[in-house]
């Protein structure tokens, strides 16, 4: 008896496209950081580190840490998303992040004109942050995996909920607008370009980059805190090193866009 022949599963064939391509970055830029080791030379040549903020931009950002921190008490699982969401919610989530990370770059240009960092051309920031980024991948993915049994859909990111429970042209425009622009603006702005700095007023740079790092995992809730940080070091390493708004921003925004490639190709 003749049989159909089997689907094509064309969202199958793009996990394991996009698999490859992360997989084959990481090793590459594994291999990078180890023939710069061999030779005694840093993966990054260090940068004049950042200044802290003007006292106005660390208030504003200590402020709204600790909003994400009440909406994280309160019910909230990912710092800027409120328990219970829709498009209109996540587009108007989005657009107050956007705002603030405005008023926090203008509070943070009103430093002095001599603490003001020469600009670099973009692409040299996109390289450091997808260099960084094939770095990432591996320790996040351990983390992933190793939670797997303590996860379940109830628990899952509130983006995430929202995209499996009503997606449409939308809830994928709002999530995208969010999750790849928005929060990696708010949160780096908040986190390395203002709080980190301000750390280095009272610790040494290795222990204001843990502690922002900690901070940074903790308001995106307890199932997603872990496997965070790793990213969250990275970005204050790379800050610490680089002291680039832009390389830090392209980093979030690549490793939060990749994610949301997987959840969306395997939902």
């Amino acid at each position: 008896m003749p049989t159909d022949p089997p689907a094509f599963d064309a969202a199958g064939i793009a996990v394991g496209l996009l698999l490859a391509a992360v997989g084959t970055w990481s090793w590459a830029c594994y291999a990078r950081l180890l023939s710069r080791r061999l030779v005694g030379r840093p993966l990054l040549r260090p940068r004049r580190p950042a200044p802290p903020p003007p006292v106005a931009a660390a208030v504003v950002a200590g402020l709204l840490l600790f909003v994400y921190g009440i909406n994280l008490f309160s019910g909230g699982d990912a710092g800027a998303q409120p328990p219970v969401v829709d498009a209109r919610t996540v587009f108007g989530v989005a657009c107050f992040n956007l705002f603030f990370a405005g008023l926090l770059e203008l509070l943070r240009a009103t430093g002095r004109p001599s603490d003001r960092r020469p600009s670099r051309p973009w692409p040299f920031d996109l390289r450091d942050a997808a260099l960084v980024y094939g770095l990432v991948v591996p320790p996040t993915v351990v983390l992933l995996v190793a939670l797997i049994p303590f996860r379940d859909p109830e628990n899952a990111n509130t983006l995430l909920r929202l995209l499996a429970d009503e997606f449409d042209a939308g809830v994928f425009a709002a999530v995208v607008f969010s999750a790849v622009v928005a929060a990696p603006l708010a949160e780096e702005m908040i986190f390395r370009v203002i709080l980190q700095p301000t750390l280095t007023r009272f610790f040494d740079m290795r222990w204001a980059v843990v502690v922002t790092a900690v901070l940074f995992a903790s308001i995106h809730g307890p199932y997603d805190a872990v496997p965070l940080l790793p990213l969250s070091l990275a970005l204050g390493w790379l800050y610490a090193v680089r002291g680039s708004v832009a390389s830090v921003v392209l980093l979030h925004m690549i490793f939060n866009a990749v994610f949301l490639a997987f959840a969306l190709l395997t939902t």
